[in-house]
Parts: structure tokens; sequence; C-alpha cells
């Protein structure tokens, strides 16, 4: 009974605490002791090294779906391709010095060339030149850096803005077409950049943002290319950001080259810091003068090693990408999570009342998404709890799934929390103040329902005994 108890107190905890933020922790050296440990990183392998002859300073990376590793050897003039053990297959000639590499959904390769030849190649998965790719007058590119593919073709290509040479002093994106043909150039604001701005790398997230990186700005510059909106992403204080890339989690990590902390930083998707991983050093495992990231379809971080001609693959173990989530609770939780833009699935609360789609997880969710994570302390205290929540909540999940009894009980005893939170359906919440206030005065009043009023009841009826 006792038990039963425990977690029955820690389902009601775990909502009220879900539901109504009182605390908020943005400080990253008072969370990076505690948010690393949730991280653990293991060496599966290395690609090249300094003695041997792979590579020539590489410079980014691109996974295929069928396992394919694509790397820009930058002094080599060359793409070097290895299958998903690392054994080299084909080399691909360029015109250039390669900077950044991508791929679409066919596999075919795009390569940014910066030096000796400006522009942008496209070669199929064997190595092949793609004729369908020909952009009229290539002389649109000033320093091309990098590029992405989005699902319907469209390719985007960043420029590096170099104001110290006499190439690059735009800065911006440029959008072509599946076939090649120029569309236009979206510019980033002079509001965005600062006079060292120079950007390197980019990727793409699954809402079809470009997220940029500004190597000596310091900067990771968000960009809608619909409609060109720009904002400066507010998110650490970054030392020369060189690899950017999100995991299959939806989870972003971003490199840097520094030689006094932690060298890979990993945000969710509220783009607050959950941990760091890497330690800097020039052996294997370690990590130094990193230049482009990325992950394969199995979860797998790839680094590249600029200074040392290496490519390093890492299993990253943590509990936040799942890996304590049976199948059964993952398929739950990955379709509660596809279609909401907090990222966070209710388990418990799914699997007291049998589906996503029953009213109450629907309340519960309207409620957190249209009015928690409508502050900042709402988003940044959701970020924290989401480690708390998803080490347990598959658990206890699965169990009400197991026991029918159990499952019951849960469902008596959170249904007076689901009534009393009705009541922000009749307040306006606009402030953090108000989110405090109304959530403070909800929680009370459930501690009074759940604990002040058995206790009264209980001693009531031990006097009358």
């Amino acid at each position: 009974m006792l038990h039963v108890n425990l977690k029955l107190l820690l389902v009601f905890v775990m909502i009220s605490a879900l539901i109504f933020p009182i605390a908020a922790s943005a400080d990253y050296e008072s969370e990076s002791s505690n948010s690393d440990e949730l991280f653990e990183l293991e060496l599966i392998r290395v690609i090249g090294g300094p003695d041997s002859e792979l590579f020539s300073n590489p410079t980014d990376i691109a996974i295929g779906e069928s396992g394919n590793i694509y790397v820009a050897d930058y002094r080599s003039k060359r793409i070097q391709t290895f299958d998903s053990l690392g054994q080299l297959i084909q080399t691909v000639e360029l015109k250039g010095l390669p900077h950044g590499i991508t791929l679409d959904k066919d596999e075919n390769i795009y390569v940014t060339e910066w030096w000796d030849w400006f522009g942008v190649e496209k070669f199929t998965k064997t190595g092949e030149p793609a004729a369908d790719f020909q952009i009229e007058d290539q002389s649109v590119f000033e320093l091309p850096a990098d590029l992405v593919v989005d699902p319907n073709g469209i390719v985007y290509v960043l420029e590096h803005r170099n104001l110290d040479v006499d190439y690059g002093k735009n800065a911006g994106v440029h959008k072509l077409s599946a076939d090649g043909s120029y569309l236009e150039f979206i510019p980033i604001p002079d509001s965005a950049i600062n006079d060292s701005s120079k950007f390197g790398l980019m990727t793409m997230d699954k809402a079809g943002y470009l997220y940029l990186l500004d190597q000596r700005g310091n900067n990771i510059i968000e960009m809608d290319p619909s409609n060109g909106d720009v904002r400066v992403l507010d998110l650490f204080d970054f030392h020369r950001p060189n690899g950017i890339a999100f995991n299959q989690h939806g989870f972003m990590f971003i490199s840097e080259q520094t030689d006094y902390r932690k060298q890979i930083y990993i945000f969710d998707e509220y783009h607050q810091l959950v941990g760091s991983i890497g330690e800097y050093g020039q052996e294997d495992g370690k990590i130094h003068q990193s230049h482009g990231l990325e992950f394969d379809k199995d979860g797998n971080m790839y680094v590249v090693a600029y200074g040392q001609d290496k490519v390093q693959v890492f299993d990253i173990v943590s509990e936040m990408f799942g890996e304590s989530i049976s199948e059964e609770t993952e398929e739950s939780f990955m379709s509660d999570t596809s279609s909401q833009p907090s990222g966070g699935g209710c388990l418990i609360a799914t699997a007291t009342f049998g589906s996503e789609m029953a009213p109450q997880v629907q309340f519960l969710r309207e409620i957190r998404d249209n009015t928690v994570l409508q502050t900042e302390s709402g988003i940044s205290f959701m970020t924290s709890f989401n480690q708390f929540y998803y080490s347990f909540s598959p658990a206890i999940a699965d169990y009400e799934r197991e026991n029918p009894v159990f499952k019951e009980v849960v469902k008596l005893t959170i249904t007076p929390l689901l009534t009393s939170l009705t009541i922000l359906n009749y307040v306006d919440i606009d402030t953090e103040g108000e989110m405090l206030g109304y959530g403070i005065g909800v929680i009370l009043l459930n501690i009074g329902m759940y604990f002040i009023a058995p206790a009264a009841i209980l001693f009531k009826i031990k006097n009358r005994k």
C-alpha cells in the first residue's frame, strides 16, 4: 500500500510541476555538473588521422540513408566517400576547394567550393556529375560556405562574408530551385551581425528553419527561409562555433573550438542548454579543432577534426534520447510529440485515459502548451523538468497498462486535479507574475484537497474513536 501511495504522490507532484513552473534554472554553471551526467560519450571508430592519407583538412560531413559517409576534403579538392564501417569506397575530384557538403533525399551530393573555383557542384551517389543542376552564372556566389537541401529539393547556399578578403561581403543565403536555377538572395540584416561575423556551416530542422553558424561573431542565427525572418538565438557564450546538427530526437548539437571547457553543447527543442560533452584533446576519443557535425539514422554522432585529418564516430548514451523507454511507450511518445510544438508527450495521462486524443489528455496538453509555454519561466522550467519526467513516466505508464487496478487508482487520484485546473479557463494570464500567482494558487488548492483535507478527516475520526 505504501508503494502505491508513493507512486500516486509522484503522479500528483509530476502533473502539478508539469503544469505550474515555480522555478527556473538558466545558469549553465549551476546546471552543468548535474546535466552532463545525463550524457555518456563512447568512441566507436576513427576514420583517418594525422598519419593517414585519407584527408587533408576535412571541413564538413554528410551521412546518407544508405549509411555511406561523405566528407569534404578541403586541401585535396575532393569528396571522400566511405561505407558505414569507415572503408573508402570512392573519391570524387572537384574544381575547387570544398567547404560544405550535403545530400538530397536521393543521396545526390552537393558541395560548395570557395577557392580556385567559386560555386556549387552536384554529383550522383556514385560520383558522376549531375547534369540536371546547372547554375548559369556561378558569379552569384561570393564565398559559398555551406548548403542544405529541403525535402522539396530547394537548395539553400550560405555566404561566408569575409571582410578580410576581397570576396564575400554580403551576409545571407541564396535560394535555388531543384534544377539549379537561381531564385533569390535572403539577406541577414545588419542588426544580426557584427564587424567580425563570418559564417561557416549551417543546418535545417524538421520544421524547415535554417540555423547559421556565425563562427567569428560567436552567434547562432535562426532564419525562416519562407519569409526571410531572422533572429539571433540567445543560447550560450560560444567561442568559434564550428559544427551544428540535430539528432533524430530533435536535440541541437553545436561544437566549438576552445581548449578550456567541453567541446559540444546540447540544446533541447526550446533552445535551452541541457548538457555538454567531449573532452578537449588530440587523442582519439577527445575533440580538437572540430569542423562539422552530423548524425546517422542510428543516432551515432560524427565529428570532423579539421586539424587532425580525421573523423571520429561516437555513440551518445542518454535516457533523454529514449533508451530507457519501451518500444510501445516510445512509439506513443513519438506520435504525441510529432504534432506538438512543445515536443513533450503526456505519457502517464495517455496511459490513464487510454488515448492521447482523450479529452483529459488534450486538456492537459492545451494548458501546458497554451499557458505554461507562453512564459519564459515556463519554457525554462519545462526544459529541466522533462529530464526528470521522462526518467520515470515510461515505467509508470507501462505499469498502468499491465495493472488495471493501478490504472483506475491513478485515474481517481488525478481527476480532482483536472477539475481544479478548469479555473484557468476563466482567467487571463499575460505576464510572468500572473503565471506564478495562479500557478501557486491552484497548487495550494490541490495540496488542500490531497493532503490537508484527508489529514483533517483522519484526525476527526481518530478523536471520535
